[in-house]
C-alpha cells in the first residue's frame, strides 16, 4: 500500500497490512422456560402476539414496563428473540407490534 498525504508526500516503499476478523458463534438459546414472572415474551402460542410480555393479548406500555425492568439481564422473561438477554433487539420487536 502507498500513501500520499494532501501535501503531496508519499512513501517510496510498499507497506504490508494484513488483519483478520474473527467471529464467535452466538450463545445457545437457553431452554424455554415455564414463563413465570410475565412469561416468555408470548409470540409461540396460537393468539399471543410477540411483544406480549403479560399475555394479555396486546402490547402495550405494560409489556414495555416488564421490557425495561429486564433490561440487560439473562432471563427469558420478555426475551422477545431467544438470545437470552433483553436488549434492543427485544425492544425492536415489541416496538414492532405495539398496539396490535
Amino acid at each position: 500500500m502507498r500513501c500520499q498525504d494532501g501535501a503531496g508526500n508519499a512513501n517510496t516503499t510498499d507497506f504490508s497490512i494484513e488483519f483478520t476478523v474473527a467471529s464467535t458463534p452466538p450463545p445457545s438459546p437457553p431452554p424455554p422456560s415455564g414463563g413465570g414472572g410475565g412469561g416468555s415474551g408470548g409470540g409461540g402460542a396460537l393468539g399471543v402476539r410477540k411483544g406480549d410480555c403479560n399475555n394479555d393479548k396486546k402490547v402495550n406500555i405494560f409489556d414495555l414496563s416488564i421490557l425495561l425492568s429486564n433490561w440487560q439481564k439473562a432471563t427469558n422473561t420478555c426475551n422477545l428473540n431467544g438470545d437470552g438477554v433483553i436488549n434492543i433487539f427485544d425492544l425492536s420487536i415489541l416496538l414492532s407490534n405495539w398496539a396490535t
